[in-house]
């Protein structure tokens, strides 16, 4: 009996403690997502370690959502090329938003106070480098945290006491950098200032020039004007002289046309000319020679027939008969079947083939008759 006790005793507490894992979980769960709605209407400190004592209590951490991780991601490489405040504020700004997205996320924590450290934000540093401790750190990251905490106390102590300073001991720092830039930009005026001279003496000297330029176009003008006068005189002499010439041309053909005919009218008139063959006209055409066309294209259509019926036998390779066989096989014919066809199909074959040669031989006839006609009557008519 006391065995039995003891083995449902264990059971006992294992039933219970399945029993209460589940509803603890989803206890735990809804108290984080409560944690995390009020901490992002609020954005208190307080909110925020509500959230980190119930995160811790969870047994996985939720995913970090997209939206914080960009601002996180932006935040990171605005931080690499941050150089004045408002670069810093930037920054902040992003790390502030990943945070608030997701409190539970130490990273972003721990490099939003790195940005407020950046920015001169000293106590609100400080406050987020506090909650990031109370996550559950290594103890190298938390020895890590809270050594920053201490540099960026140092940090603001020191800059209490420059500003607890009277103004009147802060002695103004000589900005050497300032006095080479305004060294080297009064260097560069000089320069500026020295080609400037140059160039107005060069204007200077290209006016002069173009001065005495001016003058010398004017005096060939002046030259030119002068002899426009004998150039026309001398355009009316070349005028002239070229209708002489082409008078005297003419003439000189007249006379020779005036000689010769002076000298057929002499000819004619001791000699006598008589017709011997008058002239007559061709009866029949001499091209073209319709008959010699006609038996040539009759000539050449049976050679081509002739040549195309040869060249369709040799392509056809067919066997007709008992014959073609014996002589492409060189073997005995055992057997045969015959064709076997419809009388009156074979001589309905036979009637279309007569029907078509009469056919084609009756358009022949038409059209050799036609163009004879057409020679003996219309050609014959017109000649």
């Amino acid at each position: 009996m006391k065995q039995r006790t003891i083995l449902f005793v264990p059971v006992l507490i294992l039933l219970l403690f399945v029993s209460v894992t589940p509803a603890q979980a989803q206890t735990t769960n809804a108290d984080f997502q409560q944690a995390v709605s009020a901490y992002q209407q609020s954005f208190s400190s307080a909110a925020a370690e509500k959230v980190i004592r119930t995160a811790a209590a969870l047994p996985q951490l939720p995913p970090i959502p997209e939206e914080a991780r960009r601002h996180f991601v932006g935040g990171t490489v605005l931080f690499k090329d941050a150089k004045s405040l408002d670069d810093f504020k930037q920054v902040v700004d992003e790390f502030k938003q990943a945070a608030h997205l997701a409190p539970w996320w130490p990273d972003a924590l721990y490099n939003l106070s790195l940005a407020l450290e950046a920015a001169g934000d000293y106590n609100n540093a400080i406050l987020n480098l506090k909650l990031y401790l109370s996550f559950n750190l290594p103890n190298a990251d938390a020895r890590a945290a809270q050594d920053k905490i201490y540099a960026i106390e140092a940090r603001q102590a020191k800059a209490v006491r420059e500003a607890a300073k009277p103004k009147e001991a802060q002695k103004p720092r000589p900005n050497y950098q300032m006095a080479q830039t305004i060294t080297s930009i009064q260097a560069s005026i000089d320069q500026t200032n020295a080609q400037l001279a140059n160039n107005e003496s060069d204007r200077n000297t290209k006016l002069k020039q173009q001065e005495a330029l001016n003058k010398e176009i004017e005096a060939y003008r002046a030259k030119l004007a002068a002899t426009s006068s004998g150039l026309a005189q001398y355009q009316d002499l070349v005028r002239e002289y070229t209708n002489a010439s082409q008078q005297y041309e003419e003439t000189l053909k007249k006379k020779d046309l005036t000689a010769q005919s002076s000298d057929l009218i002499q000819r004619k008139a001791t000699e006598t000319l008589d017709v011997l063959d008058p002239p007559s006209l061709p009866t029949n055409p001499s091209k073209p020679n319709r008959w010699f066309i006609v038996g040539a294209g009759i000539g050449i259509s049976f050679m081509l027939g002739i040549a195309l019926a040869g060249v369709q036998e040799a392509r056809d390779t067919s066997l007709k008969n008992l014959k073609d066989v014996r002589a492409y096989t060189n073997l005995p014919v055992l057997s045969s079947i015959p064709l076997l066809e419809n009388t009156l199909l074979v001589k309905r074959k036979r009637r279309i083939t007569y029907m078509l040669w009469s056919a084609a031989v009756l358009i022949g006839i038409i059209a050799i008759s036609a163009a004879l006609f057409y020679y003996f009557t219309v050609t014959k008519n017109a000649s």
